[in-house]
């Protein structure tokens, strides 16, 4: 079971979020600095010309890492535009939307928390949990990670994930039972028309 274009992207920008995140900080920062800066300004005379090269500094600063943001907001756009595209001809967005949301929620619905290390295996295991809604089908897929404990408390868990799914879902499902293919544990279901 090969992992699909959509997820990929998908976690590339799960992970260029926290980097959006750290331009947004730095934004508001160096806005606020600025504000100080002019505020400064109006009550300093003599030091007036280097305050005001100051802001011209800051202005550039932020004037760049604004586009930097953009342009990072318009790679991630360019990465999903091949899936949108394909969802559009052979399926629909809304599943695509419904994909990510459902991903989420299993990830979410498998994760333990604990001081035990064999959870962090585990949970390492459950970030890779990935759905894909397409047309009539759903298929869940988690890579098996090579410690056997962990292999064992993802098959029990997984027990319960065909009907907490089924519960996310807006249609009715039919679900077959969670099975191994190769280096993955599959939970495929068909929609009842």
């Amino acid at each position: 079971m090969k992992r699909r274009y959509f997820f990929r992207v998908l976690d590339l920008i799960k992970r260029s979020s926290k980097l959006l995140k750290a331009i947004v900080g730095a934004i508001a920062v160096l806005c606020t600095l600025k504000g100080f800066l002019i505020y400064v300004h109006q009550y300093l005379g003599e030091l007036s010309v280097l305050v005001t090269t100051g802001t011209n500094v800051l202005t550039t600063v932020i004037k760049w890492l604004v586009i930097l943001f953009f342009l990072l907001i318009g790679g991630m756009i360019l990465l999903l535009l091949p899936e949108i595209i394909s969802r559009l001809k052979h399926d629909s967005i809304k599943h695509m939307l419904q994909s990510i949301r459902l991903t989420f929620k299993a990830r979410k619905f498998l994760t333990k928390t604990s001081d035990e290390g064999i959870f962090e295996f585990y949970n390492a295991a459950v970030r890779t949990i990935r759905v894909d809604l397409n047309g009539r089908r759903f298929i869940l897929a988690i890579d098996l990670p090579n410690n056997r404990d962990v292999q064992k408390i993802l098959f029990e868990e997984s027990k319960d994930l065909a009907v907490q799914m089924g519960s996310f879902l807006d249609e009715n499902y039919i679900f077959s039972s969670v099975k191994q293919v190769r280096s993955y544990l599959v939970l495929e279901a068909t929609q009842v028309l």
